[in-house]
């Protein structure tokens, strides 16, 4: 492994697993609110975290709340926050699957969700998200996705939400939720929901890269027409 490669392994390591024990010290077993403000805090003010954070997820809050959905499925898990996030506001009936290829993050994300209470809730899937996609109807019994929390790598974006698309499993008012719009730099994702194209409604919310005031990023949302 090139020198380069294994300090960026080891550094995001160190960072997830200390926010693990952040979280055990600061936030409340079985209380997801007192999971999410400990994994703020830490973001804010000790380490810099990937996921949707805070800021971005009072706007993720507000679909979920609005449109009630009862399958979600997001791509990119990493440590479980937007699950947690997610999962939180959903009702009982509901279920919530986590794609993520890092086995280090489907551990934390696991422990984490645990910790939080809301393991009835949550299935962490290890996978690839293309792969996972393919078995979701035949694996999980899943139709149809009512909201899709996009927050993986860039590149994929737009390939796994056609994939859904192929799948039948994003049907009219499903909802896409895409994070890092502009700091993965999803030119071509953007293009195709854009609402010139008529196959989405979409809204671009303008904001901050998470635990930031400098970075300027974007989510979007987007409904099937």
């Amino acid at each position: 492994m090139a020198r380069g490669i294994y300090y960026r392994w080891w550094s995001h390591r160190a960072r997830v697993e200390s926010m693990l024990d952040f979280v055990y010290g600061n936030g409340e077993e079985g209380s997801p609110e007192s999971v999410l403000k400990a994994v703020d805090k830490c973001g804010w003010n000790y380490s810099p975290l990937m996921c949707v954070g805070d800021v971005k997820g009072l706007i993720l809050d507000n679909i979920v709340i609005h449109h009630k959905p009862k399958v979600v499925v997001e791509l990119g898990g990493h440590f479980g926050y937007s699950a947690i996030r997610i999962a939180r506001l959903l009702d009982e009936d509901a279920k919530l699957y986590s794609i993520e290829i890092s086995p280090l993050c489907v551990a934390i994300s696991r422990e984490l969700i645990r910790f939080a209470g809301l393991s009835n809730k949550c299935t962490v899937v290890l996978s690839s998200s293309s792969k996972a996609i393919m078995e979701l109807k035949e694996k999980y019994g899943i139709e149809h996705v009512d909201l899709l929390f996009i927050d993986h790598v860039g590149k994929l974006y737009l390939p796994d939400l056609r994939l859904m698309e192929e799948e039948g499993l994003i049907k009219r008012g499903s909802v896409v939720v895409a994070d890092k719009v502009h700091y993965n730099f999803v030119v071509d994702y953007l293009a195709y929901t854009s609402n010139e194209n008529r196959i989405y409604k979409s809204a671009l919310h303008e904001t901050y890269l998470q635990y930031s005031t400098k970075l300027r990023d974007a989510i979007q949302v987007s409904v099937h027409n």
